[in-house]
């Protein structure tokens, strides 16, 4: 009836608790919710704590390690996201990259103060020795570094989070070298609806 109150239980991966709201629910019951500690899980997975966001992220880390050797050298590159500023988090969506492929992920849009750093470095023997170091990114700043108002001005920086394996999976990102320097294409992305 009309005025009366109701419980409405339903068989889901989230936890039971106390809910705020639903962020959001696919036409295949895909269920994104906010419970009233701030915690915000998606198919039973935690993404993150929206009063916390700066101080327990660490399921929202990304590092990358490459290592391109032959016989008489190597260039090794390294990258990592860090004490992430959630800005935007939205999906669930399937993603599909060069890189990383998963069906059930949420893009985390980052803010100003994500920290970043990044590392090349390549040796080639021979009689020189040569071996050089760089910690300039793609933006021609030294990191490790946060990220500033002005690298947003054009750009998003999004951590693709997994939520089948609990953690970011991809950094889709002019930052990222291998998206900047166009080794890999752009990642293809569906939103479930």
């Amino acid at each position: 009836m009309t005025g009366d109150s109701y419980t409405l239980k339903l068989n889901a991966a989230n936890p039971s608790g106390n809910l705020a709201s639903t962020v959001k629910i696919t036409s295949d019951f895909r269920l994104i919710l906010r419970y009233t500690n701030g915690d915000i899980y998606g198919d039973g997975t935690y993404i993150y704590n929206v009063s916390k966001m700066n101080q327990e992220n660490s399921q929202m880390e990304w590092t990358r390690n490459e290592d391109l050797s032959w016989g008489s050298g190597y260039i090794h590159r390294s990258h990592d996201v860090y004490n992430v500023n959630i800005k935007e988090v939205v999906g669930p969506a399937s993603y599909s990259s060069s890189y990383a492929k998963s069906d059930n992920v949420m893009l985390v849009y980052c803010d100003v103060n994500t920290g970043f750093a990044y590392m090349e470095s390549a040796y080639q023997s021979g009689p020189d020795h040569e071996y050089e170091r760089s910690f300039v990114d793609t933006f021609g700043k030294t990191t490790p570094r946060s990220l500033t108002a002005d690298d947003f001005e054009i750009f998003s920086h999004i951590l693709v989070y997994d939520l089948n394996a609990g953690k970011a999976i991809d950094f889709y990102s002019p930052l990222n070298y291998y998206y900047a320097c166009g080794a890999e294409s752009a990642p293809h992305v569906t939103f479930y609806q």
